[in-house]
């Protein structure tokens, strides 16, 4: 229940390793649960102090993607509803051939923003690259239900239900 001790805990192993998957997937999980319990101002801070990160994480995402992960860590434990520094992990993760932090980074922003339908088709192509095509086809799925009278989604979700398939 103290995932505040958690992510202080994990947040120099992390900041150390940020290509290990299995931390990665569970600082996220510890600092969403963190997140619902923080007040508006130490949310705040956190989202002050990206706006001095996110330009020098962005420009490291192309030079040294692994370098940039490291670097968004220190933001997301402060404020993990950052779509900013999100954005960029997903971004570095991308480059550094670790399709599963855009995975996860993705997958954060749809936990807290749900609705937002770009976020959900790039997180559906990422679990793609991911081999995670059952994955990809429950966020098709989900876009379909969002959007019930767009065709395109439901092309979508039919290229995706055969990838499910294959895979």
């Amino acid at each position: 229940g103290d995932y505040a001790g958690a992510v202080e805990i994990l947040l120099p192993v992390i900041k150390a390793n940020p290509e290990v998957p299995q931390l990665f997937e569970r600082i996220r999980e510890y600092e969403i649960a963190w997140h619902k319990k923080k007040n508006i101002f130490s949310k705040l801070g956190g989202l002050i102090v990206s706006l001095c990160v996110a330009p020098v994480a962005a420009i490291m995402s192309f030079i040294n993607p692994v370098s940039a992960m490291a670097m968004c860590e220190g933001p997301l434990a402060m404020c993990v509803d950052n779509p900013l520094i999100l954005h960029i992990l997903a971004l570095a993760s991308n480059n550094a051939d670790a399709p599963w932090g855009t995975v996860t980074a993705l997958n954060v922003i749809r936990e807290l923003h749900p609705n937002n339908t770009m976020i959900l088709k790039a997180l559906a192509e990422a679990m793609q690259r991911n081999n995670q095509a059952g994955e990809a086809l429950k966020v098709h799925q989900q876009m379909v239900a969002n959007t019930p009278n767009s065709i395109a989604a439901k092309e979508e979700m039919r290229s995706a239900m055969a990838l499910a398939t294959l895979e």
